[in-house]
């Protein structure tokens, strides 16, 4: 009789706020075993360094990403009719709302209903989106159980100059750390760092089809210039980080190809996005490894994960953190 689905309606925003947004409103339909009727992401917004060339491409990619966040048990017949619930619900009543919907059961679609802004949610019930993202279909993981190099990855933004950027300091020191106790353990390493940062200086032409909602929040942190492009921040990790070890450097690389390098890693390192939160979460189906976040995330990733203090005065920490990581990686006969 009832069905869940995911609306945009709380806005567009990139690949990863929606992908997240839908995780969570289909965790939910999971968990409480209402039928989850697919409702496709339409439209995304432009980012820097984005493959996407033209329109074609990005109808192509969203064709792409549709197929791999649909759950193989989804359904797509039309309701007879929609409804999005507005109100920010309470614990209680959200549970209740949806401990409702779950009990009624008829071969008739007769409504299906959304949670704006789910995102909202995410606390509220633990293991919703583990549930979620553990049953996509990624391809196998990569075993590198008989390979003594270790996968290290790391997602950076700072495209962007905002106070959700890791520092570059903070990066650098720790992806040293964890190359030198590999070297310890007797490893090599491959380190690749996923960035939407260019080498070079940059101005970004704006995309004027975005969301109007991130368009105010680029204009209200000063972001946009006059002639509507954004400077970018920018590095030159290659030469830079000379220090560092069978580095690579990932820019221009797509949402999909990027979450199969993140489920990959031994070691991954996230930063303040959802495309890496995602990530994290694809990450833990590979049993042998560690994700690491920055504790400004607080509760929104789960307890198991490690947190580092993106803070170049707290250093210190995270080196503490590193050598506790390494520790339960030994303790693992795979490593």
């Amino acid at each position: 009789m009832l069905t869940m689905s995911y609306t945009d309606d709380s806005g567009v925003d990139g690949t990863g706020a929606q992908v997240y947004r839908y995780a969570i409103s289909c965790g939910l339909s999971k968990k409480f075993r209402i039928k989850w009727r697919h409702v496709a992401i339409k439209s995304i917004d432009s980012n820097p360094l984005d493959t996407f060339l033209g329109k074609s491409d990005k109808e192509a990619f969203l064709e792409k990403l549709n197929d791999f966040i649909r759950p193989n048990s989804a359904t797509l017949k039309e309701p007879c009719f929609r409804i999005t619930i507005r109100k920010t619900l309470s614990p209680l009543k959200l549970k209740l709302l949806l401990f409702i919907a779950g009990c009624m059961k008829s071969p008739i679609n007769l409504l299906d209903f959304s949670l704006f802004r789910p995102q909202t949610y995410a606390s509220y019930f633990p293991n919703v989106l583990e549930e979620y993202f553990g049953s996509l279909n990624m391809g196998p993981i990569k075993n590198r159980s008989d390979s003594n190099t270790k996968l290290v990855v790391a997602h950076i933004r700072g495209a962007l100059r905002n106070d959700r950027c890791t520092k570059i300091e903070v990066l650098s020191s720790m992806l040293q750390s964890i190359q030198k106790a590999l070297d310890e353990s007797l490893r090599n390493s491959r380190i690749i760092i996923i960035t939407d940062m260019p080498r070079h200086p940059m101005n970004w032409k704006i995309n004027v089809e975005n969301d109007p909602g991130t368009l105010q929040y680029w204009s209200s942190q000063g972001l946009i210039n006059h002639d509507d492009t954004i400077s970018l921040g920018f590095f030159d990790f290659e030469n830079e980080w000379t220090e560092i070890r069978n580095l690579d450097v990932i820019r221009n690389i797509e949402p999909l190809e990027c979450w199969k390098l993140m489920a990959e890693a031994d070691i991954f390192i996230g930063c303040d996005s959802s495309l890496g939160i995602i990530g994290g979460y694809l990450n833990e189906r590979n049993g042998n490894s560690s994700r690491v976040f920055p504790s400004q995330l607080g509760r929104s990733i789960p307890e198991g994960w490690l947190k580092y203090e993106n803070s170049v005065a707290n250093l210190n920490n995270n080196e503490v953190m590193i050598r506790e990581m390494m520790e339960v990686l030994k303790s693992d006969d795979k490593f």
